[in-house]
């Protein structure tokens, strides 16, 4: 099943061959014992489905920085694991994803690795300004300028005093 989650395509193929043929063993002895022909039978559908999504996962890790597609295929195969009775030692590791991904990072390196991408990034952190970025990143990133403060030119009146004087300046006459 390691194979069908992290090998190559070859390698997928050479085992999706092997679960076809242990399959078919168990069919021939649901037959001999008089049982339901797809008791016991394995989905390696799931598992050669489930491997694609990881690779994807992978790429997004490196692309993009997300681990959601790698969460998605693990809940994916937990709920095969929990409904079909399969064993535990065939879920997806967290570890092993991460090799996945150190090694994919060897072999593909990020193309955002300059310094100023660098930079670009931390601008792009959820503790950055807006204001940070520069103007073309702005317009790159689809992020909406903060609701700029207006401030008036005269203080605003705190204090008895300076209620009354605001209020003479209005009243007074145009002349």
């Amino acid at each position: 099943m390691r194979d069908l989650l992290w090998g190559t395509k070859n390698q997928r193929i050479t085992a999706m061959a092997t679960v076809q043929m242990l399959n078919q063993r168990i069919k021939d002895m649901n037959l001999l014992w008089n049982r339901d022909p797809r008791t016991g039978i394995i989905d390696y559908q799931d598992w050669m489905q489930a491997g694609e999504q990881l690779d994807l996962a992978i790429r997004d890790h490196c692309i993009f920085n997300s681990d959601a597609r790698y969460y998605d295929v693990e809940d994916f195969l937990y709920e095969r694991i929990q409904n079909r009775c399969y064993p535990a030692s065939w879920k997806v590791e967290w570890g092993r994803y991460q090799e996945r991904c150190a090694l994919n990072y060897e072999i593909h390196p990020r193309p955002f690795r300059s310094p100023q991408s660098e930079v670009q990034r931390a601008a792009l952190s959820r503790r950055a300004h807006w204001s940070a970025l520069p103007p073309q990143l702005r317009r790159q990133t689809g992020f909406r300028q903060p609701p700029q403060i207006v401030r008036p030119n005269r203080r605003q009146p705190t204090t008895r005093v300076d209620r009354i004087e605001k209020w003479d300046d209005l009243m007074r006459p145009i002349r």
